[in-house]
């Protein structure tokens, strides 16, 4: 019986084995502080939202065909809003980020999805980690620190 390595694998490990990160870099941001000002309203009730998503992903190939790269492209933001009217947005920190990953062969689109949708936004995440905690200092927004994320372990390491 002939089985080879990639139809023993889970897509995520199929992933993991096959994925080399390349680079992580800011496509494109927005920022701006609509009308937040704790000096002037210390005692302003307001609420935090966030967020994360995958926009896309897409398979790059080198012309000689050779060399292959996952491209995916990340969304990101948070906005600070009035807890009376969540409407009335007081400050806004959006961005979008791409992260390159080498691919060492071809894998299925399954292996690229799963690995997208529960590795991609740990890597990129330290980058929007520390560009919230500057950019919301800068904006003289109230200070936020976003949580660590931790990243999805490889089937066979869990216990």
């Amino acid at each position: 019986m002939n089985t080879n390595k990639r139809d023993i694998l889970n897509p995520i490990d199929e992933a993991l084995a096959n994925l080399a990160i390349k680079d992580i870099f800011l496509k494109s941001m927005k920022c701006e502080n609509f009308k937040f000002d704790i000096e002037l309203y210390p005692n302003s009730d307001y609420k935090v939202l966030l967020k994360h998503k995958v926009v896309r992903s897409s398979i790059l190939e080198s012309t000689d065909h050779k060399q292959h790269l996952l491209r995916v492209l990340l969304s990101y933001g948070v906005k600070w809003v009035s807890k009376e009217d969540p409407q009335d947005e007081l400050a806004v920190i959006e961005a979008e980020y791409v992260a390159e990953y080498k691919l060492k062969q071809k894998i299925s689109d399954m292996a690229i999805d799963e690995f997208c949708l529960k590795n991609v936004g740990h890597n990129v995440w330290p980058y929007w980690r520390e560009f919230v905690a500057t950019t919301s200092q800068r904006l003289n927004l109230p200070n936020l620190t976003l949580p660590l994320q931790k990243p999805v372990k490889k089937n066979s390491d869990k216990k």
